[in-house]
């Protein structure tokens, strides 16, 4: 889909169809556009790839970065969000990230050791992170990431929005970094098998200051463990081109008197 973008904890729009505004994308959104109504083109799916990370929505209060609730909230008041229930699910090809967290999140089997959370990392920023590494890796077996409209409604508890921006500092800094880090990466030769590719790009990012050498010890006892409860190896998939992964084009209309207050 032509409409990503990415920010800082989620998305301002994961792509205009799911009519999304979780958080503050700081000037790459107008704001009178974020809930415009309007139709949207986008490119459907066809095979090749499967959607073995898949996130849903959530109406009520969902979780978006510290930035967006200092600037963009009222004071006293919660974010009441609704998602418009008839938009399609979005799937993003490789080589196009975006963050996503932990929560209404499903993991396929072939995913399973995407679960695995930094513990290096900041709390607000290590389901993010991880989100991108599982991405990367996620593109090694053949997988996309794919967002479903609103499944939940969160009512959230009370947050220090100071704090929480202080907890966040990383990924305003070094969400683009990472990024570009993780598009660029490519598995080293010689890898015998996609736990080696895993290991491989764990290591990298330590070296590269996004975690450090205590989240690499993790995801090798992870492995480890996986292993040892008879989890099979996901097998490595042959990168195609991307443009034959889609199948036709389609338009939705987003209905009109979505809620992003």
């Amino acid at each position: 889909c032509a409409c990503v973008c990415v920010c800082m904890r989620t998305y301002v729009r994961v792509c205009t169809c799911l009519h999304v505004c979780m958080c503050a994308c700081l000037g790459m959104v107008p704001d009178d556009s974020i809930c415009s109504s309007m139709p949207v083109h986008y490119s459907k799916f066809g095979k090749g790839l499967m959607p073995l990370i898949q996130q849903g929505l959530a109406n009520g209060d969902p979780d978006v970065d510290a930035i967006f609730r200092l600037t963009r909230k009222e004071a006293g008041k919660k974010i009441k969000i609704t998602f418009d229930g008839a938009a399609p699910p979005v799937a993003l090809p490789p080589f196009l990230m975006t963050p996503f967290n932990s929560q209404n999140t499903l993991f396929h089997y072939q995913a399973l050791w995407g679960m695995l959370i930094p513990i290096t990392t900041t709390f607000r920023v290590c389901d993010i992170w991880r989100g991108y590494w599982a991405q990367r890796l996620n593109w090694e077996v053949g997988g996309t990431l794919t967002f479903s409209t609103a499944s939940v409604y969160q009512d959230r508890n009370e947050h220090d929005f100071t704090l929480d921006y202080a907890d966040e500092l990383d990924l305003y800094k070094d969400a683009g970094r990472l990024v570009k880090f993780l598009v660029r990466w490519k598995p080293p030769r010689g890898a015998r098998g996609f736990f080696d590719v895993a290991r491989a790009l764990s290591t990298d990012m330590a070296a590269n200051g996004f975690w450090k050498s205590g989240d690499v010890d993790l995801v090798n006892a992870w492995i480890a463990d996986l292993l040892s409860v008879g989890y099979k190896e996901p097998a490595l998939f042959s990168h195609v081109d991307v443009s034959s992964v889609f199948a036709g084009k389609a338009t939705f209309q987003p209905k009109s008197g979505i809620t992003c207050k």
